[in-house]
């Protein structure tokens, strides 16, 4: 645990806290029937503190209503803007973006206690599966101490947990948390779902030992676990990402598949160990820039580190005669996918067969893409 993180609350003792929240913030609790005394509340966190709510949960989310009619009257200077201030051209959109960041820090400030996935201060019972995980924490970061999440985190999540995607190749609704790839290019999940027929076509082993890296909400995972069904077929998945991990664990308990089991996530091979496979699929970042945010880790790869990384690795996590299904793109122009064709052959490996599709993109600046499957072997 990160004891930085560590607080203490009054009446509840020691718990972690969640999200980008000063921890020097003076805590208060307010409990059921404090809640209705909003101006209270609206105070405390004027001043800088941490509001941390217990009762009725539609009582609390009045409280964030009652902030947003209020939200102009956060502020940390009593100083007018000049005339000056005012003149300049970009006065209007800088102030609102800065009074929006600010409203925002304000509402990270507005908590709530969790405890093993449920909030056990608030009325009814609100139980969300993985939520620590959800929140982009591990699963032990916070030593069995109960956390101190923001009501917004919550609500966003809530949110996430109830939209759904139908994914034709799975004939199933899948859910994806908001930072991780989610399952809206039926192409790309077309052209994987291609190249593990064809491999699966060749394998006649039982008990086949896959790989999905970067499982992000774990559609690929579903997808070799359907099609090697008939292959006593067990599949790990990993990502860096410990919303990932429990998106596609929450996926594969939903479809009741027992063949998806995944890590406690980490960096690429990291938490794998020495374990190898006979198969690792990997939807690659394409883009190489770097991400700017945790929702683009999944497409971003600057100076295509990632993707160098994962192929100088591999090789040690490949059975002989083991395969990799690698997804790629020419969204960064044809001299990535050059650089990324030599660094399949610095490393050893062959590529077997090439699948592409071009496809239409959302971009202005570039309307049609080429993604790929790259089958690899020793």
């Amino acid at each position: 645990m990160n004891d930085a993180r560590r607080v203490y609350l009054r009446s509840i003792g020691d718990v972690h806290l969640i999200g980008d929240v000063p921890t020097a913030a003076p805590l208060k609790l307010f409990g059921p029937k404090e809640l209705s005394q909003l101006n209270k509340v609206f105070n405390h966190l004027r001043k800088g503190g941490i509001a941390v709510t217990s009762g009725s949960w539609d009582r609390i989310l009045e409280i964030l209503d009652y902030l947003e009619r209020k939200k102009r009257e956060f502020t940390t200077t009593n100083r007018p803007p000049t005339k000056e201030e005012r003149r300049r051209p970009t006065y209007r959109k800088q102030s609102n973006r800065w009074y929006e960041r600010h409203y925002q820090s304000v509402l990270s400030r507005v908590m709530v206690i969790v405890q093993d996935d449920r909030l056990p201060y608030v009325e009814p019972d609100i139980h969300i599966p993985y939520l620590l995980q959800l929140l982009g924490e591990l699963p032990d970061s916070n030593a069995g101490l109960p956390a101190l999440v923001s009501v917004s985190a919550i609500q966003k999540i809530q949110s996430d947990m109830r939209k759904s995607h139908y994914v034709p190749a799975l004939e199933a609704e899948i859910t994806a948390h908001s930072n991780v790839l989610q399952p809206v290019s039926q192409d790309t999940v077309e052209l994987f779902q291609e190249s593990l027929r064809r491999i699966e076509q060749a394998v006649s082993m039982p008990g086949i030992e896959i790989l999905d890296m970067g499982c992000g909400c774990g559609v690929l995972s579903l997808l070799a676990a359907k099609i090697f069904s008939g292959n006593d077929v067990r599949i790990t998945a990993t990502d860096i990402l410990p919303e990932a991990i429990a998106t596609t664990n929450i996926n594969a308990r939903r479809l009741a598949n027992a063949s998806i089991q995944t890590t406690a996530g980490g960096d690429l091979f990291e938490p794998l160990g020495d374990r190898r496979f006979d198969l690792i699929i990997f939807n690659a970042p394409w883009v190489i820039l770097r991400p700017r945010s945790r929702a683009e880790i999944a497409i971003c790869d600057a100076d295509q580190t990632t993707i160098r990384r994962f192929l100088n690795e591999c090789i040690q996590h490949l059975e002989e005669n083991g395969r990799v299904i690698l997804g790629y793109s020419d969204h960064s122009g044809a001299s990535a996918l050059e650089n990324l064709e030599g660094m399949i052959e610095e490393v050893g490996l062959e590529i077997k067969n090439i699948l592409k599709r071009r496809i239409q993109t959302r971009s202005q600046k570039r309307k049609w893409e080429t993604i790929l499957a790259y089958e690899l072997g020793c």
